[in-house]
Parts: C-alpha cells; structure tokens; sequence
C-alpha cells in the first residue's frame, strides 16, 4: 500500500507491483525491468511486458508515476 500525498489517494500493490516499484527506484528501462522480473518469477516475456505496462498506466492514471 502506498500513498499519493499530494492527491490524498491511496493505491494498493500487489507483491509484483510492489517489486516494479522498488526497480524503478532507480531509472531503468522497461527491457531491464521485463528481464528481471522474468528471471524472479519465472514468466514469459511477453506476459511481463503486458503486465508491466498495465502497472504503468495504473500507476500513470493515479499520478502516482510519470512516464517518459
């Protein structure tokens, strides 16, 4: 769980949304973040890559994340 503080929204994550955050910590790009999370949970790249971006929008829509 964490919160937008500027916006006084909370937004909840799941154990792979939490660890997308904790890769973002530092910039990366999506090709690394897929990379990882396929190598730690063992998912097919192309189901990462869909559901990494998925997170992105959420986290986008919430203002919680911007996107270059």
């Amino acid at each position: 769980m964490m919160m937008n503080v500027e916006y006084g929204k909370y937004i909840g994550l799941t154990e792979t949304g939490a660890r997308i955050w904790e890769l973002l910590e530092e910039p990366q790009t999506a090709d690394y973040i897929c990379t990882e999370l396929c190598r730690e949970y063992a998912v097919a790249p192309e189901v990462c890559r869909a559901k990494m971006d998925a997170f992105v929008v959420d986290m986008t829509t919430h203002r919680a994340l911007v996107a270059d």
